[in-house]
């Protein structure tokens, strides 16, 4: 169905890995491409992670690798059903996990990351009674034949194309903790990624970036962007994707994360449309987070950040129209085309009949503005999977001279408590809790709609299909660099080599995977 309500989690832990190991490798190798997400325990300092050298990024990501813990591995396995047919509505099979895994070795807690996991409903007690044991680094001779370490094997081993957001920072804890030590050179790390993933690695931010050309690329965003214009297009015809959700195997650990589409975006009438929305935080629409957090007055709700957007978008091609409309009827009179045209558009940016919500600095400004200057001392403290990207600086919009004085009050004092208690209530992003697994699951969406977005329609059965991601081919391999202009491209290096403990670890995996084949045929 291409308006779906909730996404079922199937969670993983101690107490029913052993029920739940066939339906998840099977899940693995029945796919047709994997979308991976982690949650972390920290990521150190934010300023080494955007270092200007990519070298000094990898140094800094190789010490957080081993210092700090994976805490979750979200799993997600998307198939299409008759992939043979190109029909109007794809249809797509979604099976998503949630892996909770614990580190036995000493690793270090960030505050911030714990407090912004425990806030977005993360479940700390479950994690350190039920996840996973893991050890960093090579196999160890006593890990059991079914860990996490052995679940990601497969699905590196399984030559299916893998999905990430932002994926450096993942691909290196993916690496160091679940595989292997990671390589001390940058090159080789990049060389032992080329071999791993032979089906190719796909980041949704850099299609979100560099293909779509969205407004802001961070997981939330992205998914219900994809979200909403899915259901629009099933709408009106166009292709779009429909997802089955199997029935889960053990019903007692499934997660019901609710995502349902608003019933004012899906009974949208233009005609009764009255462009009455609330103002929206520019900070959190641009970057999925605000430095003001709960004190910040405006909305940070992903539904009416993209109604604005939509107004905008909307507003802007009546303002374009109207504008070739004045010129033409300028260019008839035998005045100048080219100063009609100006004219017009200075009278339509200045004109009261502008109906679109726009989002412009020459809105009133709230009591605390957002966009204050981020930290100083780069340490991460909004998102610890590498969903919400780091902030830019932004010079934040002037103080309103009729502001109240409690709206300069400190936070915490009881004038700022007053001044909250009197404010509109602040309107969150809805599309689910923060999870590995439901954010693994949006991860897949999105690309399961990219795909369907830059696929052919056929309307028949018949005749060779192109390959799953052959569409967009052009950003295979290709890993999100922040503060870059272009994203790294993962190829292998004519002078360097892969490492030895890669080349040990990968003949293994693949000898067990022929033996596993032959004994099936």
């Amino acid at each position: 169905m291409a308006d779906f309500k909730a996404v079922t989690v199937q969670d993983v832990h101690t107490d029913n890995l052993e029920a739940s190991w066939t339906a998840l490798t099977q899940a693995v190798n029945d796919s047709e491409f994997i979308a991976l997400d982690l949650e972390l325990s920290g990521l150190g300092l934010r300023k080494k992670l955007n270092s200007f050298s990519i070298e000094d990024r990898y140094k800094h990501l190789t010490s957080v690798v081993q210092s700090r813990a994976v805490i979750a591995v979200g799993v997600a396995c998307f198939r299409r059903l008759n992939p043979a047919q190109d029909d109007v509505g794809q249809r797509w099979i979604a099976q998503t996990f949630d892996v909770s895994t614990l580190c036995s070795e000493e690793y270090t807690v960030e505050p911030g990351s714990v407090k912004f996991l425990v806030d977005h409903g993360f479940d700390f007690n479950r994690q350190y009674a039920k996840g996973l044991p893991y050890r960093r680094g090579r196999d160890k001779e006593d890990e059991a034949p079914k860990s996490v370490r052995s679940l990601i094997s497969e699905i590196f081993s399984c030559g299916r194309p893998i999905i990430m957001h932002n994926a450096l920072v993942d691909l290196a804890f993916l690496y160091g903790s679940f595989y292997a030590d990671l390589p001390t050179s940058f090159d080789r790390f990049i060389a032992d990624l080329t071999v791993i993933f032979s089906g190719g690695l796909y980041d949704t931010k850099c299609l979100a970036e560099y293909h779509l050309r969205l407004q802001a690329s961070y997981l939330p965003y992205i998914f219900r962007y994809s979200q909403r214009r899915n259901f629009k297009d099933s709408v009106a015809g166009r292709p779009h994707i429909s997802l089955l959700f199997l029935s889960p195997i053990l019903t007692a650990n499934i997660d019901t994360i609710k995502c349902k589409l608003r019933s004012s975006f899906t009974n949208f009438n233009e005609a009764q449309d009255t462009g009455k929305r609330p103002k929206v935080c520019r900070l959190f629409a641009t970057h999925g987070f605000c430095t003001e957090a709960s004190a910040c007055e405006l909305s940070h709700d992903l539904d009416e950040i993209l109604d604005a957007e939509d107004a905008a978008t909307v507003s802007a091609k009546r303002r374009k129209r109207r504008s070739k409309l004045s010129g033409a009827a300028e260019a008839g009179e035998g005045a100048s085309a080219e100063a009609g045209k100006e004219l017009s558009d200075g009278e339509l940016v200045t004109s009261s009949e502008d109906d679109g919500t726009d989002v412009s600095d020459s809105e009133p400004a709230p009591k605390k503005p957002c966009g204050a200057s981020p930290r100083s001392n780069g340490e991460a403290t909004s998102n610890v999977s590498t969903s919400a990207q780091a902030p830019l600086a932004t010079t934040p919009p002037p103080a309103s001279a009729a502001a109240p004085a409690a709206a300069t009050a400190a936070p915490g004092t009881a004038a700022a408590a007053a001044s909250a208690s009197t404010s509109k209530p602040i309107r969150k992003w809805c599309t689910g809790s923060h999870r590995a697994g439901f954010d693994a699951f949006m991860t897949g969406f999105f690309f399961a709609w990219c795909l369907r977005q830059n696929s052919p329609y056929a309307g028949s059965v018949g005749g060779e299909q192109e390959s799953l991601c052959a569409q967009i081919a052009q950003h295979c391999n290709k890993v999100s660099l922040g503060g870059k202009p272009q994203p790294l491209h993962l190829v292998k290096s004519h002078f360097a080599k892969t490492s030895v403990q890669h080349g040990l670890k990968w003949n293994k995996l693949m000898q067990r995977r022929h033996s596993a084949a032959r004994l099936e045929n």
